[in-house]
């Protein structure tokens, strides 16, 4: 074999066996960029999990202080509780714990709750009025906010539009005068 066949065969092999190394090398980056990936959503799924039981403990410890609050309030007042009727609260209570603690649901209701409920709402609640009112004050609040977002629109424009004069004017201050346009 000559020399010069020689030299270009280990040319050549010395090519493949970096071009092999630079392939293992970049098998290892993206097997350590998937490792990492797989911890990085190990750890955010970590994170979300005691987000949410920090969230489910906050939530039953604020509802123990407000039942702690309630039965202070109470213990205050009990002195001007009507006796007969704080039995027949805890009846009433019992009743409804029993019914909504069962399985059997009514298949229907009975005419006299439904015409009762009726005439409740048809005496004590004026939902139509109220709804009109409502109905005007959103209004009047989406047009405020359609005129609070037209001003804030324009004041950023207009400091955008200051800014750049403020800035092309000290840009020309501080060209030499052969620059100057």
């Amino acid at each position: 074999m000559d020399p010069r066949t020689k030299a270009s065969y280990i040319a050549t092999d010395m090519d493949d066996i970096q071009h092999l190394l630079n392939l293992e090398a970049m098998c290892r980056f993206q097997a350590e960029a998937q490792y990492l990936q797989h911890k990085v959503q190990d750890k955010a799924l970590e994170w979300i999990a005691t987000k949410y039981q920090y969230q489910q403990e906050y939530t039953r410890l604020t509802r123990l202080i407000r039942c702690v609050g309630m039965r202070l309030a109470i213990d205050t007042r009990s002195d001007n509780v009507d006796k007969e009727k704080y039995v027949q609260t805890i009846k009433v209570c019992n009743k409804l714990r029993e019914e909504i603690g069962s399985d059997v649901h009514p298949a229907r209701l009975s005419t006299s709750v439904v015409d009762k409920c009726q005439q409740q709402l048809d005496t004590v609640h004026k939902p139509r009025a109220q709804l009109t009112r409502q109905t005007q004050e959103f209004a009047d609040i989406q047009e405020a906010l359609q005129d609070l977002e037209e001003a804030v629109n324009g004041l950023e424009n207009g400091f955008e539009l200051n800014t750049m004069r403020a800035m092309d004017q000290m840009v020309g201050e501080l060209l030499p005068p052969h620059h100057v346009k």
